[in-house]
């Protein structure tokens, strides 16, 4: 059974996201999701107990527009219940990702 992956933007600004595989050479989703609001991802086929890594850009304007002002990445292992969280500054700076 494929699980999802929820990702919860605590910032702001809008972020970037990409999902790989664990050797990092497949994309297997991404997708923008505006400031302070979550989205689910499903794209990936994420397997359980599988590994994979959560890369997230902030970017400056709406709609994931502009330059990046953050990049950070997180790799994570699938369970029944996938939520990575973005934290920042109030600037969109200092960024960081936690799985909940």
């Amino acid at each position: 059974m494929a699980e999802t992956i929820e990702i919860i933007n605590n910032a702001s600004q809008s972020i970037w996201i990409t999902i790989y595989d664990v050797a990092k050479t497949q994309h297997l989703d991404w997708g923008c999701i505006n400031g302070t609001s979550s989205r689910m991802f499903a794209a990936g086929q994420y397997t359980l107990g599988s590994y994979y890594h959560v890369r997230t850009e902030v970017k400056e304007s709406a709609q994931c527009g502009g330059k990046t002002i953050c990049d950070t990445s997180i790799q994570i292992r699938c369970t029944t219940h996938n939520v990575v969280g973005l934290y920042c500054q109030s600037d969109g700076t200092n960024c960081w990702l936690k799985q909940e």
